[in-house]
């Protein structure tokens, strides 16, 4: 797998060589700031159906889906020219640039696009985690936190200079892509810090959902983001962990659990959905775990290296899954080649290695969102929190 990159100030394209000989393109309009969920909204209202509009015209068009989420438009087309990818790059800023909408047009379909944005749990709780801000209320209800967004939204409108547009396109060659052979620089944005406390009640919810986050420690070389990932994976992750063998015995509850890698926003998200009953217990026992700061032991490591590497080389599999991990990775500023030396650099980072980044995982505070089941009717006043 080989890839490389053009950029200017409204555009980003990267080119990826895949086996697979039918060209594939996804194109995503990328609204600043990027965790800004008022923003967020006006992009799934208003952009978005642009976005849909353009590739249409290019190929055969299908959502582009991360995480249950439509994030933008997979086209397959029947030939892919490199130069020709760069044009229609600025072809689509220009399609996409924010443009007047009468407001009762601009209302509803905010409205529409706040209430698909609050469907699960999980993102419900993103959602509120991102607007929400770290000195404002510990609670707030969903129904709250939808009027909240859009009012922040339709405040947002009135002065289109202020929701600013660029575009990214990752394209998926074909055989005779060039390779680029720079070391990857590594540079991840740190996440607005959230509340270290946050409840919201949903009356869709059956079952409480979890959310722990905290801000990958800075790392400079490639080695340092694959030691950190390990580190985390042995700490706070799904199969073979401390944490794990913790929970499944004392709290002995049945619940999902996954640690999910965010490079876009630079920070690990834990997941967790245990029984109502328990929530408290898991979350007491998340934080015990991260206020205990043990150092990994060889065991772990080597389970948690195994599974980073498995779960890297999945998201390489297949053409779909690389162009959304390469996506990720573009709209995060990584490095074309970050995928290419990933691997390798988790197979070879040693123990000692891993032992050194641990402390800077237990330094980053965590953030803790909970959703949990309620009537509708308990709907609190409004807190609107800033953007």
């Amino acid at each position: 797998m080989t890839a490389w990159e053009r950029r200017d100030g409204n555009r980003s394209v990267r080119y990826v060589h895949t086996g697979d000989p039918q060209p594939r393109v996804h194109l995503r309009a990328d609204s600043a700031p990027p965790d800004g969920p008022a923003v967020q909204l006006i992009h799934d209202a208003l952009t978005l159906p642009r976005v849909w509009t353009f590739g249409a015209r290019l190929g055969a068009a299908a959502p582009l889906v991360d995480h249950g989420r439509v994030i933008g438009v997979d086209v397959t087309v029947t030939a892919l020219d490199p130069t020709c990818v760069w044009e229609q790059a600025a072809r689509l800023h220009d399609a996409v640039r924010p443009a007047p909408v009468p407001a009762e047009r601009a209302g509803r379909a905010l409205e529409r696009a706040a209430a698909a944005s609050v469907e699960t749990s999980h993102h419900l709780a993103t959602l509120a985690t991102l607007f929400a801000r770290p000195t404002g209320p510990g609670r707030i209800h969903a129904g709250q936190l939808v009027a909240d967004v859009v009012r922040a939204a339709r405040r947002l409108l009135e002065e289109p200079a202020a929701v600013p547009v660029g575009v990214a396109v990752t394209a998926a060659l074909g055989p005779d892509a060039v390779a680029c052979g720079e070391d990857p620089v590594i540079n991840l944005r740190r996440p607005r810090r959230p509340p270290a406390w946050l409840e919201v009640g949903s009356p869709r919810a059956d079952l409480a959902y979890l959310q722990v986050r905290r801000a990958v420690p800075p790392v400079r070389t490639l080695r340092e983001l694959a030691a950190t990932l390990i580190a985390n994976q042995a700490a706070f992750g799904p199969y073979h962990s401390a944490l794990d063998d913790i929970v499944r015995s004392r709290a002995a509850v049945s619940y999902l659990w996954d640690c999910v890698t965010d490079l876009a926003r630079g920070e690990f998200v834990m997941l967790a959905a245990p029984d109502m009953a328990t929530a408290d217990r898991v979350v007491s026992l998340i934080h015990a775990a991260h206020a205990d700061a043990a150092r990994p032991s060889a065991r772990p490591v080597e389970d948690a290296r195994r599974i980073v590497r498995t779960q890297v080389l999945r998201r390489l599999a297949s053409t779909n899954s690389l162009l959304l991990a390469h996506g990720e990775a573009q709209r995060a500023g990584l490095p074309a080649n970050l995928w290419t030396a990933l691997p390798a650099a988790l197979r070879d980072v040693t123990f000692a290695e891993v032992d050194a980044a641990a402390p800077g995982l237990y330094a980053e505070p965590l953030a803790t969102t909970l959703v949990v089941p309620v009537r509708a009717e308990a709907q609190p006043a409004s807190t609107a929190p800033a953007t």
